[in-house]
């Protein structure tokens, strides 16, 4: 008898699923961690340093505090499987044990590719975006130091190199001069002494480029609209 009575209330002490999106996170996981952590949060249960209040997760340090909301019209399984857990590693540092073997794995690849990168010295040759955008930081971090940047100015910088190298490409491989596995300079982006910033001397060149890119298109559906127009009168 009391045993059977000691399982009933080990059975009543298993609390109800409260936030079903949560549970159903579960099923995209294949790491017990993860699985078992999402099946506890569905339930209203924490890890330390997490609190969980209506539709909203939180850390209950200040220090690296976050807000992050599960339950909404666009919020999905799927989204809140991707966010969640690198908000949780980044801002708590709860990891698994398989995290763990990853994230060494890939500080491993990373040393590997840096040291590639070192022996090479040429852009052209880097493949990784990521890598790219460390040593871009690299470089504005250097230049904060050398020409005693803000903290705004060398963020500045650090969009304007890579809005120049990867996006509006402005600048090509040819034109980052590195040494030692790092960026030494970048032709055309100097610092102007008078405004205290970095400039791109291609911006100029690039904007006009890009307002004849959009003043062509513009008369090029002016044409056609004026085309339609005529057809339409012709057939009336």
């Amino acid at each position: 008898m009391n045993k059977e009575k000691k399982s009933a209330q080990k059975v009543k002490r298993v609390k109800e699923v409260v936030y079903p999106i949560l549970q159903e996170c579960c099923k995209h996981f294949k790491d017990e961690f993860w699985i078992k952590l999402f099946d506890d949060l569905s339930r209203g249960r924490c890890p330390k340093g997490v609190n969980i209040f209506k539709d909203v997760i939180s850390s209950t340090y200040k220090r690296n505090g976050f807000m992050y909301t599960f339950i909404g019209e666009n919020i999905t399984v799927e989204q809140i499987v991707q966010e969640l857990p690198e908000l949780l590693k980044n801002s708590l540092c709860i990891y698994s044990q398989k995290d763990i073997v990853n994230k060494k794995s890939d500080i491993h690849s990373a040393k590997n590719e840096y040291m590639n990168v070192k022996a090479s010295d040429d852009w052209k040759k880097i493949k990784n975006r990521k890598m790219k955008e460390n040593l871009i930081t690299n470089f504005a971090i250097a230049m904060k130091k050398k020409y005693k940047l803000t903290l705004n100015t060398t963020k500045n910088l650090f969009h304007l190199v890579k809005d120049s190298l990867l996006y509006n490409k402005t600048h090509k491989s040819d034109d980052v001069v590195m040494e030692d596995g790092e960026i030494l300079k970048i032709e055309d982006i100097e610092y102007n002494k008078q405004k205290k910033c970095f400039e791109s001397l291609r911006e100029e060149n690039f904007e006009t480029k890009e307002k004849e890119k959009v003043d062509y298109l513009n008369n090029k559906w002016e044409n056609y609209v004026s085309q339609i127009i005529k057809e339409l009168i012709k057939n009336n």
